[in-house]
């Protein structure tokens, strides 16, 4: 007689709670490490090109850091409509303008120059968690 054993039953998926709070501390240590970068790097008055601005998720951080003008490119003009329409809803303190184009293409640096827009910070923090999501 041959004895046969039953397949290992597969583990049960971690509860709801425990994956909701995982992801709450994924994006509460995303929203930290961003406004930390903007903290090193930006400067009052400074004018920041913002890569993949999307909706403009990241206003209130730009508020806080006191820049002077706020660039914001897209490749979409969906993202770039969305980050228009929040940045115009909430009367910024910075002036802004707002470009349609693909930075993993296009020359950006001669694009802001042709636009005679010079930029003293560039940053791409929406697509920071994308990085980290491929590896």
């Amino acid at each position: 007689m041959i004895a046969t054993t039953a397949p290992a039953a597969a583990p049960p998926p971690p509860p709801s709670s425990f994956v909701s709070r995982a992801e709450s501390a994924h994006h509460r240590l995303y929203e930290f490490a961003k406004t930390a970068l903007i903290k090193i790097f930006v400067y009052p008055y400074a004018t920041v090109c913002d890569l993949y601005c999307g909706g403009g998720a990241d206003t209130d951080k730009w508020d806080e850091a006191q820049i002077g003008h706020y660039i914001g490119i897209d490749a979409s003009t969906s993202g770039i409509s969305e980050a228009r329409e929040v940045w115009e809803s909430q009367r910024k303190p910075y002036t802004a303008e707002f470009c349609e184009l693909d930075p993993s293409v296009e020359n950006l640096d001669s694009s802001l120059q042709d636009k005679g827009i010079p930029a003293d910070v560039v940053c791409c923090l929406q697509h920071l968690h994308v990085l980290e999501e491929n590896f």
